[in-house]
């Protein structure tokens, strides 16, 4: 007697074949500096670093408690 679930198992599981990455001209993660909160640079290049928003959230808080605090006392 054959068991219904056997024929499943006997053939290999096959990946369908992907493409091979692509390499775009692009800078490598390691190459491109950002400036954390507390100034410090990390990368190699920084005159084209990016910079964390931390500094205009920081802003925009300490705005949004004043504006807060100028509708109390009016």
């Amino acid at each position: 007697m054959a068991d219904a679930g056997v024929g499943h198992r006997q053939q290999p599981h096959r990946r369908p074949q992907l493409a091979p990455p692509r390499r775009a001209a692009r800078p490598a993660a390691r190459c491109i500096a950002i400036r954390h909160w507390d100034g410090y640079w990390f990368g190699t290049d920084r005159p084209w670093g990016d910079v964390f928003p931390h500094y205009w959230g920081a802003l925009t808080a300490t705005t949004l408690l004043w504006m807060r605090a100028q509708e109390r006392a009016e």
